[in-house]
Formats: C-alpha cells, sequence, structure tokens
C-alpha cells in the first residue's frame, strides 16, 4: 500500500509534540486514522529497534562477542535505512516487509548463536507484537506460522547435525508454547483494535 494513494481531507490538525513531530515529519498531509496507525508503528519500531540493536551490538563487540555484536549492527543499520527509505518512498508494505524480514533474521540468527549468555530466545516474544502491530490478525498469523516453521527447519537441521544451534529441543519445545501463548493474546488484542475500529466507522 503507498501512502501517496491514500485519501487525505483537509482538516485541522493539533500542534504536534516533539514525539509527533519525529514520527510524522514526512506525512504531515495524511489524516486516515489505519494509515496514521501503520505510519506510527512503522516509525516507532524502527526508531527504537536502531537503538536497541545498535546498543546491543557495541556492548556486545566490547565484550569480544563478535557472532552475536555484529549481526545486531547490522539489523540496526537495515532499520535505519528502512527508516529513512519509507520516508523517502512513503511506501508502507516495502517498510513493513523490510522490518519483519530483518526481525525474522535476527531472531533466527540469535537462536544459532544464543545471543548474550544464552538471553537470544527471549527475544522472539516480540515477534508477533510487531507482526499483529503491522500486519493486522490475519497476515499477523500468516507471519507468526511463517517464523514458527523457520524454527522448526533450524530445530530439525541442528538435531541432524547439520548446523548449529544454541539450545536443546526441549527448549525450543517450550519456546513453540509460550510462543503460542503470547499469539494468541496479541491475536485477541488486535482482534477487538479492529472490531472496534469497524463500530465507530458504521
Amino acid at each position: 500500500m503507498d501512502v501517496a494513494a491514500q485519501h487525505q481531507k483537509p482538516e485541522e490538525k493539533e500542534e504536534p509534540n516533539f514525539w509527533g513531530s519525529v514520527v510524522y515529519n514526512a506525512f504531515q498531509q495524511i489524516n486516515d486514522p489505519f494509515t496514521l496507525r501503520q505510519l506510527f508503528f512503522i516509525n516507532t519500531f524502527s526508531i527504537i529497534g536502531f537503538f536497541a540493536t545498535a546498543a546491543l551490538g557495541i556492548l556486545n563487540l566490547l565484550e569480544k562477542n563478535y557472532q552475536v555484536g555484529i549481526p545486531d549492527l547490522l539489523a540496526g543499520f537495515v532499520l535505519l535505512l528502512n527508516l529513512l527509505l519509507f520516508r523517502m518512498t512513503k511506501n508502507i508494505s516495502l517498510a513493513k516487509t523490510i522490518m519483519l524480514t530483518t526481525l525474522g533474521a535476527l531472531l533466527i540468527t540469535l537462536l544459532a548463536t544464543g545471543g548474550t549468555a544464552q538471553t537470544g530466545i527471549y527475544w522472539v516474544y516480540t515477534f508477533p507484537i510487531v507482526a499483529f502491530f503491522l500486519l493486522g490478525k490475519e497476515k499477523g498469523i500468516l507471519a507468526s506460522l511463517v517464523l514458527y516453521c523457520a524454527i522448526s527447519l533450524v530445530a530439525c537441521l541442528g538435531a541432524f547435525g547439520y548446523v548449529s544451534i544454541a539450545y536443546s529441543l526441549i527448549e525450543i519445545r517450550q519456546l513453540f508454547i509460550c510462543l503460542f501463548i503470547v499469539c494468541v493474546l496479541v491475536y485477541l488484542y488486535q482482534k477487538s483494535i479492529e472490531d472496534s475500529a469497524e463500530q465507530l466507522a458504521q
């Protein structure tokens, strides 16, 4: 979906605060509530993701944990480029695809390396939150299923010794159970938001 193709209504808008200026400064003519929500998620997730991965990457490099630090920095660099590209092209679909692909790739990398002190597996639970908020409940389910399949493939390859993973099959099993619960909870929350928006629109 291209933001430029959205219908724009000449309504008066309140003066944005500092954070609003950072998030919306390239999209001040957009008034559609759904589009504004997408803009908010893409911009804020990209900004938070960039600072988080950059900070963690630098810390890991200082600790000489290069197999974790380098992927973190690369992910942060991609998120920053995606944010700049999004503000130039205003292409929502492309920005969401890059964000989820980057996050998914980083999570699979953490599954193999273990992350900082074997805590990389905890970051997997951020994926359904980002996926459902960016894509909605239907596509959020599909994105989560893709992550499930990717983790399953890596776990199977690790079990047969084709790749190295940092976690046991029991830990992967527990990950799947907890991830499923998180997906259900986020799905119900997203569904309630979308249902409320539809009721207000009627």
